[in-house]
Formats: structure tokens, sequence, C-alpha cells
């Protein structure tokens, strides 16, 4: 199936319409880089968004009929029951878009007003991204560099859905695959092939799950085992155990920081003991949007402490910032960023070593709060202080900052800049 532009949404509904109109949505997605396309029932019509750069926008809304046939439709390219309206359904299809092909994942659920249907967009045309295209800090990206080229030990990327932890994943295994060793990676569902590593898709519907297919991958004699996501306690102690066989185990955690990932697993139920063994790192990241450049201007003012509140203060005493000219910029809003003043996005990415200190403060199952400072007394740079230096650099706003990484109400006092 090719996309191509075709008719408008006021397609009168037959088949081949509906195709075409599908295919003018798809198309304008992938052109928009948008990651999501969601189909919304409403009273009256149908309502088409996109989440481009983890924002939702309205698109259009579509006719009532058009749209529960172009719903129809896809379940049907992807294999669902189109009987079924009721129960949530799970569907994937690959579609070519110009010279390449998307991979589709689509889910749907029902609501007041009939179907839903969302769908995750992967390009694949999109190239395999290499450790330095992750956009990481210097100091980051040496003691990341450093961890992955450890024999043996559990290394956790983590952050929100829709961070990047799996690009992250990728990356990292680009990186350190080389003949003389074996990687092995479980994943649900596999998202690229990368030469020489013997990569394994779940398959729930017959019983093959994660921790299925983690086992059997034991037999395998893997130097490096890849995760695709630590889901329950018996995926946790899996992975503690295979880093404290010898091997390099990598996964990812569904945590806002790098030292909640620690308190998560604890959680989880695993030892205390056996985790401060077996972990040796924790990378947390989260996107943040750029401004656009197509719309981007200058506010030229002095900072002063007085005109910021106490978590940005602390951080711009560290950076010797307050007291000089900042060359601050806004988004005006244009027709390249859908009038958000955002385009695009970049990685904030906090790297947390697991020291002397840190293993000291799993044992006694500290809160994530103690590590998280014990950490930066070691020298982990956090994301918010991440997220200041885009805005010295004129890449972002303090707003933008504090809807990635919010201060907590109680460090709040007073409007920043």
């Amino acid at each position: 199936m090719s996309a191509s532009a075709g008719t408008s949404s006021s397609a009168t509904g037959l088949p081949g319409e509906i195709a075409n109109l599908w295919s003018r949505i798809l198309l304008d997605a992938v052109t928009r880089r948008a990651s999501d396309i969601h189909f919304n029932g409403l009273a009256e019509g149908v309502l088409l968004r996109y989440r481009v750069n983890g924002m939702l926008h309205d698109i259009e809304t579509l006719a009532a009929g058009t749209g529960r046939r172009l719903i129809q439709h896809l379940k049907a390219v992807s294999g669902m029951n189109l009987i079924e309206r009721r129960r949530p359904q799970d569907g994937r299809v690959l579609i070519a878009v110009g010279e390449g092909e998307v991979d589709l994942r689509l889910a749907t659920i029902h609501t007041l007003w009939g179907e839903n249907l969302a769908i995750r967009v992967f390009d694949k045309r999109s190239p395999l991204r290499c450790l330095k295209d992750l956009g990481l800090h210097a100091e980051g990206y040496q003691l990341l560099y450093d961890l992955i080229h450890s024999p043996q030990g559990l290394f956790l990327v983590t952050g929100p859905t829709g961070a990047g932890k799996t690009t992250s994943l990728y990356a990292i295994l680009n990186q350190i695959n080389r003949p003389e060793i074996n990687i092995i990676t479980v994943e649900d569902p596999v998202e690229h092939d990368i030469p020489r590593v013997n990569q394994i898709g779940v398959q729930p519907e017959i019983g093959i799950g994660f921790n299925e297919c983690l086992r059997s991958s034991f037999r395998q004699d893997p130097d490096v085992l890849m995760i695709g996501e630590i889901r329950d306690t018996e995926g946790a102690w899996i992975a503690i155990r295979a880093a404290l066989s010898g091997h390099l185990v990598l996964s990812t955690l569904h945590t806002g920081s790098a030292a909640e990932a620690i308190t998560a697993l604890i959680n989880l139920g695993t030892e205390p003991f056996y985790l401060a063994s077996a972990l040796i790192g924790v990378m947390a990241q989260q996107l943040i949007r750029t401004l656009c450049t197509h719309c981007r201007y200058e506010v030229p003012f002095e900072v002063s402490p007085e005109q910021l509140d106490p978590a940005f203060r602390a951080e711009f005493l560290k950076m010797g910032e307050l007291g000089k000219p900042l060359r601050y910029y806004f988004g005006q809003g244009c027709d390249q960023c859908f009038r958000s003043g955002y385009r695009d996005r970049t990685g904030l990415f906090e790297i947390l070593r697991v020291t002397p200190a840190v293993r000291k403060l799993i044992l006694q199952k500290a809160p994530a709060g103690e590590i998280d400072q014990a950490a930066k007394d070691e020298g982990m740079i956090g994301l918010r202080t991440l997220g200041i230096r885009l805005v010295i650099q004129g890449k972002t706003t303090v707003e933008e900052v504090l809807r990635v990484v919010p201060v907590p109400e109680e460090e709040m006092a007073g409007v920043g800049l």
C-alpha cells in the first residue's frame, strides 16, 4: 500500500476514496513528523489529531460516516476483527510512503461516540542513531560510554512514555555491537533490524512473553542482553540475576528520574543487596521542545536573583550566570510550528553512576531524594540543570523546562523568568 496525496475529507465514503483519504492523512502526518495519529469520536463527527513534538494538535473534523469507514478500513489493513467494535484491539501494518516504509501500531477503544483509533507512527526511513547523535552533553557522553562498555552489570534507561528510551537503547547497541560479542534483545516489538544482533520479538498471543523469552535467551550464550522493558517482579529478578552472572544487561523503566528507578525496582520486590551488587548506572531522559528558528525572537535583559524562583536561582548561581546579560528567546508562532513557537525536540539526559555512596543508600532503602542528592554531590548533572543550559544557549524557554521538569510545589516561591 502506498501513501500519496488523495481526495479531501469530503470523500463520499466509497472504498477507493476512503483509501485515498487515508493516504493523504498519512502523507501529511509523516511530512509534519507526527509520532501519533488520533481519530476521536465526537457527537458531530470524528476528530483527526496529530501528536507533533509531544503535543497534540487538532487537524480537522471528518464527517461521522467518513470517519467510521476510515477506521474500519484501517482495522482491515492491520488485521483487526471488523465485527468487534466494543473490545479494545491492537494491530500493526507496514505501509510504503515515498521511497521508504512506516511501521504503524494501531489500537482501538470504545467510547461514548463509537470507536477511537490511536496510531503510533514509526518512520523506518529514519536512520539508526549513533551514540553521538543523541545530543548528550560532553560529561554525560563520556560517562555513558564508560558504563555501556562495562563487562557486566545492569544499566537502565528511564523516562516517561515517548521520551525516546528505545532510541537510546538502539544507539547503545549500535555503539557496542562488534563481532566478538553475542548480543540478544527481547523486544515488544522489534523496531529496527541491527546486523549481527539476535533480536527476539515477544508473541504473547501464543504464550511467548518477555519472561519466557528472557529465560530462553540464557541458553544462547549471550554477552549482552537487552530487555525492552522491565514490567514486573519476575522480569526485574531475571535482569538482576543475568547481570550478576557475568552479562551486561540493558533495559528500561518508566520513572521520572534516575534515582526513582532505583526505588521503583525495590518497590517491585527486588532485594536491595542484589540490586546494589548488579546495578551499575541509570540514565533518565526527557525530550524538551526547542524554539522554532523561523519565528524565534530575542528579548535581552539582565538576570537578577529576584527574577528567579529558588530552583532556578541555585542553578544559575552554579553556572555563574546571575547578573550577566542573558540572551533570552521566545517563539512567536508561525505556520512552521503549529503556531506554538516550538519546532523539534532535543534530549535531556541525567546519568547516575552507582558509586559506593549510592550503593550504601540502596542497601539502606533510602528514598529517591536522598539518592538523587548523593549522586549530584558526586557530579551528576540533573535534568533541570541541563534544561537551564539550553535556556542560556537560546534553544528553549524557562516555561518549557518547567513543563518537562516541574519544580515541586514546596520548592516554588514566586514566578520564574
